[in-house]
């Protein structure tokens, strides 16, 4: 590929990134609502409102496990991407590294995506420990 095709590409899958980073966002407060709605209907002792909770609070668990599961594909792919461009001998004939980092930082991000990471492991995390309590208690 050349280099112009390389950036586009990165760019592509960068943006693509930032899109599934929103989603991500979002369904992890849509999850925090669903844990508000479960101890609600346990503290008011609405059985039946709390299972219907839990039920969809699982759901958006799913949906956060897949979306882990595709940010990290994606954050692969716009690290093969970097290193397309780094190593194109167009790049290599021409490189301002001061350029090269903050065109870099500009379309990775400047540590957000590292945060992200760091929630993203704890939240696996999270959700492996729950998935073992619910398979002790049965």
């Amino acid at each position: 590929m050349s280099s112009k095709n390389d950036k586009e590409y990165l760019i592509s899958i960068k943006t693509e990134y930032k899109l599934l980073e929103q989603k991500y966002i979002k369904t992890r407060e849509d999850l925090k609502k669903w844990e508000t709605r479960i101890k609600l209907a346990k503290e008011k002792g609405k059985a039946n409102l709390q299972t219907e909770a839990e039920g969809r609070a699982e759901i958006v668990r799913n949906d956060i496990r897949y979306l882990t599961d595709q940010l990290m594909g994606l954050k692969l792919e716009v690290e093969k991407a970097v290193s397309a461009i780094h190593e194109s001998p167009q790049q290599q004939l021409s490189i301002d590294p001061n350029r090269l980092l903050a065109e870099i930082n500009n379309l990775i991000g400047d540590g957000n995506t590292m945060e992200l990471e760091n929630n993203i492991n704890k939240i696996k995390a999270d959700n492996e420990l729950e998935r073992l309590k619910r398979e002790m208690e049965t």
